[in-house]
C-alpha cells in the first residue's frame, strides 16, 4: 500500500483533469518577446567590436583575447604571454561573440563595459530582481550566463548606488 502511493497520486491527478473542460484554460496573450532583449545585446556587442578593431592601441579585454585565438597575437613578455595563453584556454567563440566556459563547465556569455549596466539594473531591479546585496548579485548574473572580469566589484558597486537598497537595507547598530 505504502509503496504505490506515487501511483495513486498520479490516478487521482488524472480524475481531476477529466473534469476539468478545455474552455477553462485562460489563454495569455504575449506581446512583446523576451528574445528581442538578447538580440539588443547582440547588437550592442557587435558595434563594440568595430570599435574595438579601429582603437588598436587600447584594446579593450575581449579584444585581446580575441586577438590571441584568431590571429595569435601575444604580448612581448614570456610571463605575459603565458598567463594570456593560460586565461585564453578557457576562452571561445561562437558566431563573433566570446564565452568564457564556467567551472561547471557551462558557457557564460562575455560583455562589454557599456552592456554591463543594464544587465546589473535588470538582475538587480527587473521582473525577477529582488534587490541582493553586491556579493549575491554577482553570482546572480553568473548563474544566468554572464561574465565579465570585474564583476564582484562592478556589482558592490551597482549596489552602493541603489536608493531603494540603501533605505532599506540592515542597519548596523553597532558603534563604528
Amino acid at each position: 500500500m505504502e509503496r504505490n502511493t506515487k501511483a495513486y497520486a498520479l490516478e487521482g491527478l488524472g480524475d481531476v483533469f477529466k473534469e476539468i473542460s478545455l474552455t477553462n484554460i485562460p489563454i495569455i496573450h504575449v506581446m512583446e518577446l523576451a528574445i528581442e532583449q538578447v538580440k539588443e545585446f547582440t547588437s550592442i556587442a557587435a558595434v563594440e567590436d568595430t570599435i574595438g578593431d579601429k582603437d588598436k592601441e587600447n584594446p579593450n579585454w575581449i579584444q585581446i583575447y580575441k586577438n590571441y585565438l584568431i590571429h595569435g597575437t601575444q604580448p612581448e613578455s614570456n610571463s605575459e604571454a603565458r598567463i594570456l595563453r593560460m586565461k585564453a584556454s578557457r576562452f571561445t567563440f561562437i558566431n563573433d561573440l566570446q564565452f568564457k566556459k564556467s567551472v561547471t563547465g557551462l558557457l557564460q556569455r562575455c560583455l562589454h563595459k557599456e552592456v554591463v549596466v543594464s544587465v546589473l539594473r535588470e538582475v538587480h531591479e527587473g521582473e525577477c530582481g529582488n534587490h541582493t546585496a553586491g556579493r549575491n548579485l554577482s553570482l546572480k548574473v553568473l548563474r544566468m550566463g554572464y561574465y565579465w572580469p570585474t564583476l564582484r566589484q562592478d556589482a558592490i558597486d551597482f549596489v552602493k548606488k541603489c536608493d531603494a537598497c540603501q533605505c532599506h537595507g540592515p542597519i548596523i547598530h553597532q558603534p563604528s
